[in-house]
């Protein structure tokens, strides 16, 4: 498999999602991903980028989310950028199931779907969401 790089830049608005999904499932496509693997892939970046727009953001169209692909034989990797406000590290741990709400599962998704998921927002001016999908 030839590695594959793409990027993505839109704005922080719910109707660009669609551009983010339609060119993951070409980046999954490409990758040889089952359907159930390219899906959950999919679900995991858009609810990424849902909370960027509703909590970095607070809804405002006016940020800018950029997004960065690698795929290799290896792994996926999906590095997300915003510059909207920053999320405290400990409301994205995953929560254990007696805590979990309606609303609220966007981060469990992300962890169960992702081999690992990092969080950097020690830019002042950057949020960086690293997610890795590891492949046997």
């Amino acid at each position: 498999m030839n590695p594959v790089t793409k990027q993505l830049q839109v704005a922080s608005h719910p109707k660009h999602l669609k551009d983010i999904r339609n060119l993951l499932k070409k980046i999954t496509a490409a990758g040889n991903l089952s359907q159930v693997a390219s899906d959950s892939i999919i679900l995991a970046v858009d609810e990424a980028c849902s909370n960027i727009i509703r909590h970095s953001y607070n809804n405002d169209p006016g940020g800018k989310i950029e997004l960065f692909f690698n795929l290799d034989a290896k792994r996926l990797s999906i590095r997300i950028v915003d510059y909207g406000t920053p999320c405290s590290p400990k409301i994205l741990k995953p929560k254990v199931t007696e805590e979990l709400q309606p609303g609220g599962l966007g981060i469990q998704i992300i962890h169960q779907v992702m081999d690992s998921v990092t969080y950097d927002f020690n830019d002042k001016d950057k949020n960086v969401l690293l997610m890795i999908k590891e492949f046997s």
